[in-house]
């Protein structure tokens, strides 16, 4: 519990522990007969609003590399990490249980999300001390953190139309919850500072879950919910297409073990002089065990839920000078979340039949402006797509996005 009562209390210094950032996503098909389809697949995302030189800093962070990353951030700043691991099973028939042209799919999902939202505020606490607060409140409304891992198992029925243009399904799925931790701190909350430095008033209006501490490992079942997707797509093949999808609508039910604390209460530490909250040798630090026994002391033990994060995605693609060419479109939102919303931009030219490559730009997600690149190439029946979402990550410190799409498909 020491652990759990930390991360609520203390995140006032995660600015300082950010992670590297890439991106990567693999498919790779089994097998695949007539109509059927059997698959792997991993998409890993990892990102953040800081960039690379101070994620990737180890010890001592320069007065020159706060400064730079202070000049970028905005009042509410992201990063996070996203893996989606999918083994699939896909038949498309000619007709199922008398009705022409519908199929069904079956897939096991495991899923993991980890980001955060911190205020330039709490930047500046953590990074240069409270010196720039007195007589001040260091706002920390909506920071907060949110880390779920679940696995899901779901199957669906899809259908198109007699002329192919159109495509249509859903599925439902059962979500097998293993591990939530998560906390927010809503207006108001905030650090102040009394003019002569000899009070600290902390504010703290916020809300804390974590599932069934007992139950750690991956493999454990904290909590039992359900999920469903919705989907279309419309093509003109060699023309043009559009598709949108709502993905992951659903939620966890975590069993009785799980923990939730919630408070809106100012705590008030006088007589002591502080000009950084954050020096090891401030007397306010040594009151964290102090902290850690109130929140625990004050922590609720029973079942509760939680939503799921949801997916909505929209997509366009058109073919131009003799289909040689494809301009693409892409948002995407995440519903329940911190991350942003993603508009990408990207196109391909048809260098011969066997090669494609074009650009890849993006905005949003947990950063901000990334390029990158892509490449497809095309066996008979096989086809294999490299993208890399962010190339500028590799080129300048000041970009946080790295990694890459790659994709395996056989075709009959």
């Amino acid at each position: 519990m020491n652990y759990s009562v930390k991360y609520i209390f203390l995140m006032l210094g995660f600015v300082v522990s950010f992670s590297f950032s890439k991106a990567q996503t693999t498919t790779v098909p089994i097998r695949v007969l007539d109509s059927l389809e059997m698959g792997f697949e991993i998409d890993i995302q990892s990102a953040s609003t800081i960039n690379n030189a101070m994620l990737n800093a180890s010890g001592f962070l320069s007065q020159e590399l706060k400064d730079e990353n202070l000049s970028r951030l905005g009042n509410y700043n992201q990063g996070g990490a996203y893996t989606n691991t999918k083994l699939f099973y896909r038949n498309k028939r000619k007709s199922l249980w008398g009705i022409d042209r519908l199929s069904y799919y079956f897939a096991l999902e495991w899923k993991s999300l980890n980001e955060y939202q911190f205020t330039k505020d709490l930047y500046q606490l953590v990074l240069y001390g409270n010196k720039s607060f007195i007589d001040a409140e260091a706002d920390l409304a909506y920071s907060g953190a949110l880390r779920i891992d679940y696995l899901q198992i779901k199957g669906g029925l899809y259908r198109s139309s007699k002329n192919e243009h159109h495509f249509f399904g859903f599925n439902l799925g059962l979500n097998i919850g293993s591990k939530l931790l998560a906390y927010k701190f809503y207006d108001p909350s905030y650090i102040f500072t009394s003019p002569f430095g000899n009070e600290i008033v902390f504010q703290s209006n916020v809300d804390y879950m974590e599932s069934d501490t007992s139950m750690q490992a991956w493999y454990n079942v904290s909590g039992l919910g359900a999920a469903l997707d919705f989907y279309y797509i419309y093509t003109e093949k060699n023309h043009y297409s559009f598709a949108v999808s709502i993905e992951n609508v659903g939620f966890i039910n975590w069993n009785k073990s799980s923990l939730r604390f919630t408070e809106n209460k100012k705590h008030s530490y006088k007589g002591i002089e502080v000009d950084n909250i954050f020096d090891a040798s401030s007397s306010i630090v040594s009151t964290n065990d102090t902290v850690n026994s109130y929140i625990y002391s004050n922590t609720v033990e029973g079942s509760d839920y939680t939503f799921t994060p949801v997916d909505v995605k929209m997509r366009f693609e058109q073919f131009f000078y003799q289909k040689k060419i494809k301009l693409g479109f892409l948002t995407h939102f995440r519903l329940i979340s911190y991350m942003r919303p993603i508009i990408q931009l990207d196109a391909s030219y048809k260098i011969k039949e066997i090669l494609q490559i074009g650009p890849i730009l993006s905005y949003g997600g947990y950063t901000k402006f990334n390029a990158g690149l892509k490449l497809q190439f095309n066996f008979n029946n096989y086809q294999i797509k490299l993208e890399s979402r962010y190339l500028t990550g590799f080129a300048q410190h000041s970009f946080s996005g790295m990694g890459g799409f790659i994709n395996f498909t056989y075709k009959i």
